[in-house]
């Protein structure tokens, strides 16, 4: 069964030593859509966003064993980012 495809996903990740919250927001309503990642990173408290990423990715992360060797792996340099504040 497939899962149902939300606009937004917000997760306090715990767990990670490399962020403390993440959120996704949709922002196209194609069949895999993409959206806005954002991220709060544990060591300074600064906040990114990257554009653009695909739904499914944001599945996969969830997912894996480590987020931070998630997101250094697929989502770092990969896709373009705004530095918030």
């Amino acid at each position: 069964m497939k899962k149902p495809i939300v606009d937004t996903i917000s997760l306090y990740t715990g767990n990670s030593s490399l962020m403390s919250n993440l959120t996704w927001k949709r922002s196209t309503e194609d069949k895999n859509p993409k959206g806005v990642l954002t991220i709060t990173f544990n060591a300074n408290g600064d906040v990114y966003e990257y554009t653009k990423v695909p739904y499914s990715l944001i599945i996969e992360m969830l997912s894996s064993d480590s987020l931070g060797q998630f997101f250094h792996n697929k989502i770092r340099d990969k896709y373009d980012t705004n530095k918030k504040g």
